[in-house]
């Protein structure tokens, strides 16, 4: 009963996600105006999490399929002047939210300082060194395995798309930084929870404030080093510059192209 009940709520949440997603596309189609479209963009993921939410569910899988669908349809949908504008807007609007949760982080120190015992602070430590260093290792496993497991598996795949340099693996490896989505999961945790304060609150948000201190900190700091001592810098180097050659061939080859049209052109109007 619980799980067919779980299973509705689930895909209700991505019946109303679609149509949210769709209704807001269509919305700012019939509307063919910037600024009424880029408010309508606004709007749609507070449509989408709204419903959900004041029904008892959780409005945050319906906004990520309202976004999935709307990145994916959008180009159908919005014209080239609302998503040059767009560019703009949703780089302001993110960074202002980024700065508002850590904000909020900052206002949390406190919560975390009345809740735990840092007498114990050696057991606190070593929580935290222990999860930062899982999710570095296991981010470290994944994509290795994610890379190349399946060209182990299907030669088609590794014909169609070469394995890339153990290097470039390790720098996407390494670059598994936590910020703002972290943060935010975090701080969605309750104060209270069936009438008493939330279990080990104040441990959790420690716990990832650790994480996205010696990840985006610590790893961010340290990824240019970790560039040079890898030689990334130089193979960048010989690939743009690859690139670069390749670029000027197919514009040689267009200009030859469009050059022998336009000789075959003036033939055949001066021929009788």
């Amino acid at each position: 009963m619980a799980s067919g009940e779980f299973l509705l709520i689930v895909a209700s949440e991505i019946a109303w996600g679609l149509f949210i997603g769709w209704g807001g596309l269509a919305l700012r189609r019939w509307a063919a105006e910037p600024r009424v479209e880029m408010v309508f963009a606004l709007l749609t993921p507070f449509a989408a999490f709204w419903v959900p939410e004041m029904l008892g569910g959780s409005g945050v899988l319906a906004t990520v399929i309202c976004g999935l669908y709307v990145s994916w349809n959008g180009p159908r949908f919005i014209s080239p002047a609302t998503r040059l504008q767009g560019f703009f807007v949703w780089d302001l609007v993110i960074y202002l939210i980024e700065g508002l949760v850590f904000l909020m982080t900052g206002l949390q120190a406190r919560v975390v300082a009345d809740t735990l015992d840092f007498s114990q602070w050696t057991t606190l430590m070593l929580a935290c060194a222990a999860v930062c260093a899982v999710l570095i290792a296991v981010r470290f496993f994944w994509v290795f395995l994610a890379t190349y497991l399946p060209r182990i598996l299907f030669p088609a795949v590794k014909w169609r798309d070469p394995t890339p340099r153990w290097q470039s693996i390790f720098v996407i490896s390494f670059t598994g930084i936590r910020g703002v989505v972290s943060l935010a999961a975090a701080l969605s945790i309750p104060l209270m929870a069936g009438g008493t304060a939330f279990p080990n609150r104040g441990l959790l948000l420690l716990i990832t404030f650790s994480v996205i201190l010696v990840t985006l900190v610590g790893q961010g700091f340290t990824l240019p080093l970790v560039i040079k001592w890898l030689g990334i810098g130089e193979h960048g180097k010989r690939e743009a510059d690859e690139d670069k050659k390749r670029e000027i061939s197919a514009r040689l080859a267009s200009i030859d192209a469009a050059l022998a049209r336009l000789d075959s052109l003036e033939g055949a109007v001066a021929a009788p």
